[in-house]
């Protein structure tokens, strides 16, 4: 799926920013209790839950329109292994998974193993 709907939706970290198209880079240590990554959203519809998933899994319902937050990617698993991941965010018609997909936004990340 491509990305639908009004608004745009980046990623970033200490080592990059699709905003800018540069390569966003995760540095994972699994010591660490948390491994943040900055959420950033222009003119998304307030009125519906974004649902941001990480490879496929919900990571965070959050209320966003031009917000700023950051989410931790351990929630997931596999979200934090090494190798290139997909976030989306995704809100669907009604607050409903049931009904239509009005908003769909992607971005990718790289976890490097420190």
């Amino acid at each position: 799926m491509s990305n639908l709907g009004e608004g745009t939706f980046n990623i970033s970290s200490e080592q990059g920013n699709s905003a800018n198209n540069t390569e966003v880079v995760i540095r994972y240590n699994k010591n660490n209790k948390t491994t943040p990554l900055k959420v950033e959203t222009k003119g998304i519809n307030g009125e519906m839950t974004s649902y941001i998933y990480a490879d496929g899994q919900l990571i965070d319902q959050l209320d966003l329109t031009d917000s700023t937050e950051i989410i931790g990617l351990q929630k997931v698993p596999s979200a934090v292994t090494e190798g290139i991941h997909e976030l989306e965010l995704v809100q669907y018609q009604d607050d409903s998974r049931q009904n239509g997909i009005p908003t769909f936004k992607k971005q990718h990340y790289t976890v490097a193993t420190k």
